[in-house]
């Protein structure tokens, strides 16, 4: 696991704005499973946004409130590692 990672749940999601497509998977550290969503496809103008907001709704359906705090892992294909942010992001904010 990246060791770049500090919070319980991780939402990673790959692709970009060019292809419009989208994968985006949860990761819950502590028991070390992970929720797969469905793609996002053809969608280039809000297919990050959708894929957030995808991510949101489940954990809001699992009762955790609006303030809870996710690291959110953005990979975009052909970009150096280095240069894919992780950034924390409350359940509000991803919607």
């Amino acid at each position: 696991m990246d060791r770049r990672y500090k919070l319980p749940h991780i939402l990673v999601t790959e692709g970009d704005q060019e292809s419009g497509f989208y994968s985006g998977r949860l990761i819950e550290l502590e028991s070390d499973t992970e929720v797969i969503f469905k793609p996002v496809k053809d969608n280039h103008k809000n297919g990050l946004q959708e894929m957030r907001r995808k991510c949101a709704a489940y954990l809001r359906g699992r009762g955790y409130p609006a303030g809870y705090l996710i690291q959110h892992h953005c990979i975009k294909p052909e970009r150096p590692e280095k240069d894919s942010p992780i950034e924390s992001w409350t359940i509000y904010e991803l919607d």
